[in-house]
């Protein structure tokens, strides 16, 4: 079993098929994050409440080789010089680029983006209430298929604007929660950043499509029921099978 079928792809092409496969996304724990949202607006309405006529897009995860967030940065130059402040980002966590990052953000004077390093749960996921869209970015040869962050982002009923290949693309594009560019292209994040921007229809149908989509498949009461399911399938197909051998 895999938290992605990537991993899964992986463990049969190593060890071959088995007689149980199953793929099981992380998920989100809806109740847990909606309930963070009400506790976080104590705290964070009057730092992360966002203005009416502004667009948010954040990044939250590790700022380190893995994850291309540094493109984000770049893109955010092309968006100051268009959108001028109308546009905002912001990027959580912390990692050995976040320095790398800081000095970019100083260097162009980049008003628009702002790192605040590690939030607190509650005051993020109230953070993650106000944004229009989510970075799901990381690099492909990183080999991290169906990160836990994207589950977040759906959520929120943020878009995700997304750089991973496969069970990610193809989450983002069947269940049009978002837009998939290249990761290391900042021309085709800005491109992506534009379009939502300009487009405010669309990007409050890819919200609202996120959000269906973690109350129908990635809810972790969903996940688990249908992990436990798949565990009781394979018990009772053994114990079929041991009592069919003793007999």
């Amino acid at each position: 079993v895999g938290v992605a079928q990537g991993y899964l792809d992986r463990g049969v092409e190593v060890g071959g098929h088995k007689k149980y496969e199953g793929v099981f996304p992380l998920g989100v724990g809806l109740k847990e994050v909606d309930e963070a949202i009400e506790r976080g607006a104590v705290i964070g309405k009057e730092k992360w409440t966002k203005p009416d006529g502004q667009a948010w897009f954040l990044y939250s995860g590790s700022l380190s080789h893995n994850y291309d967030f540094l493109t984000i940065i770049h893109a955010a130059r092309q968006a100051k010089a268009k959108f001028g402040d109308r546009v905002r980002f912001i990027i959580t966590g912390q990692g050995e680029l976040a320095e790398k990052g800081r000095q970019l953000v100083k260097r162009h004077d980049l008003s628009n983006v702002t790192m605040t390093g590690f939030l607190d749960f509650d005051e993020w996921a109230y953070l993650l209430s106000q944004v229009d869209a989510g970075f799901n970015a990381a690099f492909p040869d990183a080999l991290i298929y169906f990160p836990n962050k994207i589950f977040y982002y759906l959520a929120a009923g943020a878009a995700v604007l997304n750089t991973i290949p496969g069970q990610c693309a193809e989450v983002v594009e069947q269940g049009e929660c978002g837009l998939t560019y290249n990761a290391g292209d900042p021309d085709g994040c800005f491109q992506a950043i534009e379009r939502l921007v300009e487009n405010p229809h669309e990007r409050r149908a890819m919200g609202a499509a996120a959000r269906r989509l973690a109350e129908e498949k990635y809810d972790r009461a969903i996940v688990y029921r249908d992990m436990t399911r798949f565990l009781e399938s394979v018990v009772e197909d053994h114990a079929s099978t041991s009592r069919s051998l003793t007999h």
